[in-house]
């Protein structure tokens, strides 16, 4: 059991399969047939949000915030090939399901998540949409500049947020204000299905 002087954050990312959208095969489709991934994403503890669901089915996907401590956090990325407005891909695609088209964007989103939680934890706000999507694009593999892939795009932009978080972090992990908890870790935990499991993989392996 954790002492109640320390906190580590358990943040869980969640990539559904291909052709897969919790929206659509639990709260649209008669008879609902979600995924393992999304029924194990609904029974996971913590705050956060689900790829894809209207603003007015999220809050029956989460539980309250004080439930978790605020330690648990957990997010759903939609398979490839079924919309994500989140990252621009509105509809359901053939590309998306063929070609997988926009599961580079999944997986940027998943790790924006990420600094999603941290940015919470140090300020108690989180990205707007707004700002995910700026550093989205960032991310990206650049096709007019091909020396610059994804990976590196990836690094460089997350690298950026992060150092910009530095200020407000450095004193969780060292000397927190009177009666909040030292930041000790984070838990990261990956699940992913189909060419989830694909993003799933990529992303760990950086």
């Amino acid at each position: 059991m954790e002492p109640p002087c320390c906190k580590t954050l358990h943040i869980s990312l969640f990539f559904d399969g291909t052709g897969n959208n919790l929206n659509h095969d639990f709260f649209i489709a008669n008879p609902k047939h979600p995924t393992n991934i999304a029924r194990l994403f609904r029974a996971t503890i913590g705050t956060g949000t689900a790829g894809g669901v209207p603003s007015d089915d999220q809050s029956k996907l989460f539980d309250d915030d004080a439930e978790g401590d605020g330690k648990y956090f957990k997010f759903y990325m939609p398979g490839v090939g079924t919309p994500f407005p989140e990252v621009n891909d509105p509809d359901y695609s053939t590309m998306g399901l063929v070609g997988a088209v926009k599961g580079e964007d999944r997986i940027n989103w998943a790790l924006l998540r990420i600094i999603d939680v941290l940015m919470f934890s140090a300020t108690e706000k989180w990205l707007t949409t707004t700002e995910s999507r700026r550093s989205l694009k960032e991310m990206s593999t650049s096709w007019n500049r091909l020396w610059f892939g994804g990976s590196h795009n990836r690094y460089e932009e997350f690298t950026r947020l992060l150092n910009g978080l530095a200020p407000k972090l450095m004193p969780m992990l060292i000397q927190p204000e009177p009666g909040k908890p030292k930041l000790t870790g984070i838990k990261l935990y990956v699940y992913g299905f189909s060419r989830g499991a694909a993003a799933a993989r990529t992303l760990c392996a950086g």
